[in-house]
């Protein structure tokens, strides 16, 4: 009759082979995925405590260590949608011991930059390129070209989350053809639709869709559907710049069907959000801040706070354009004060704006400048330049109010030549605002 240590590495590994089991099915793509994603969920509970145990002896037991290895790589796909990230950084930080502890240099510096990726989805982008950096050294070491290239692409990913999208694009261009190189087709979608949306926050969004349907048609190639609604709600967001909501909407709701057929509750935020912003740009404001509620809710559950201040930083613009102004600066106050504990300055610099802009339509144009000023202030330190030439419109509507005109000209100017330079649908508003003031300078 075996020992209970014995009867608890045999469940352990039989756990393990379940999940092995479920990777190949998930890694043929298709229908494939989502019998994976079916398995894995059936049987959840029981690999959840195989793991445990294995964490628990890996220490003491070398092949207790290796179970806990093998499961935290083969089971990095479901976990990174089924996990709280709390509950994930726990995993990786005790998988980081094992790899430590079998000497597997290698899964040392994947479970390094996976750990990246969690934090970073936390909000602590500091420590997520930290934690990007030591995988990065791990795998030059051992000569992980794989690992070594995931690394840089999640430093490019930080740069661009912390506001440098010309730093980002540099950064991304350099990898996709370093994927391209040793094979990685995963990689190479993942970054060139990373590449995508840096151009279109840089100013020129054309540019990201070309980039984005490339990456599209790579993914579906592959046949991964988690990775295709991604790159589905990427296109959604960048055709949503280029002022085509009704393109947006109908590239994010078969993202949405992607995000709900896997059960990928952070991407079904994230597409809800972005719903939201094609419906009001479509007239349907009502309808956006129910999609904009419902996304928040899923936000809080999995504790993703970068998305929760986005969030509640649309939620605030959405009450303010339907007349609920003092309603709009609490959702705004509470976005500041998340991007501030985060350290998420792009966002940041939005929440000030729009502070600001709140202000001024409540009739409090002094008061309003300080904050716009900080917003631009942001704006330019992080290179949003749609934040900029959005904020320096809100600056020339205050002037203007303060019947310092020649100012509100001149900001107003400044303000269209980046909105239409970045090819963003408010210059349309900018410049017929220009027309009208200096049409009664004229008169």
């Amino acid at each position: 009759m075996p020992t209970v240590h014995e009867a608890n590495l045999r469940y352990a590994t039989h756990y393990v082979s379940i999940v092995q089991q479920a990777y190949r099915l998930y890694s043929k793509g298709g229908e494939q995925t989502t019998l994976g994603f079916e398995l894995f969920d059936r049987e959840w509970t029981n690999i959840h405590r195989g793991y445990c145990w294995a964490v628990g002896c890996a220490a003491i037991d070398q092949v207790a260590a290796e179970l806990c290895n093998s499961l935290s790589k083969t089971a990095v796909y479901f976990l990174d949608v089924r996990q709280h990230p709390q509950e994930r950084r726990l995993w990786l930080e005790s998988a980081i011991v094992s790899a430590r502890h079998v000497a597997d240099r290698h899964l040392e510096a994947r479970h390094l930059c996976n750990l990246g990726s969690v934090v970073a989805r936390l909000g602590d982008f500091s420590a997520a390129s930290e934690h990007y950096e030591q995988g990065l050294a791990v795998a030059r070491e051992v000569g992980d070209r794989r690992t070594e290239a995931g690394a840089l692409h999640n430093l490019a990913r930080v740069a661009f989350a912390k506001g440098d999208a010309l730093g980002a694009i540099q950064r991304f261009e350099e990898v996709v053809p370093l994927f391209a190189d040793i094979g990685d087709r995963t990689g190479e979608f993942m970054a060139l639709g990373n590449l995508a949306n840096a151009y279109a926050e840089a100013g020129k969004p054309r540019r990201g869709l070309d980039y984005g349907h490339r990456a599209l048609a790579l993914c579906r190639k592959i046949g991964d559907r988690a990775d295709e609604a991604s790159r589905l709600a990427d296109l959604g967001n960048i055709y949503l710049r280029v002022g085509e909501p009704a393109e947006a909407l109908r590239y994010l709701e078969e993202a949405l069907k992607c995000d709900r057929e896997i059960s990928d509750r952070r991407g079904e935020a994230q597409t809800l959000c972005s719903m939201a912003s094609a419906k009001r740009a479509l007239g349907d404001t009502l309808g956006g801040i129910e999609l904009q509620k419902q996304a928040l809710k899923i936000d809080r559950i999995i504790g993703n706070r970068q998305s929760e201040c986005i969030l509640l930083g649309n939620l605030g613009v959405f009450h303010a354009e339907i007349g609920e102004l003092h309603r709009a600066c609490e959702y705004h106050q509470e976005s500041l004060a998340i991007a501030r504990n985060i350290g998420d300055r792009r966002t940041e610099g939005r929440a000030l704006g729009n502070i600001g802009l709140v202000l001024l339509h409540l009739g409090n144009p002094r008061e309003a400048l300080p904050w716009i000023d900080q917003g631009i202030s942001l704006a330019r330190e992080t290179a949003d330049l749609a934040d900029e030439g959005e904020s320096l419109y809100y600056k020339a509507l205050a002037l203007a109010k303060l019947d310092n005109r020649r100012e509100a000209i001149a900001n107003a100017q400044t303000a269209l030549g980046i909105l239409i330079g970045i090819e963003n649908p408010v210059g349309d508003e900018v410049r017929s605002q220009l027309d009208e003031w200096q049409s009664r300078n004229g008169s």
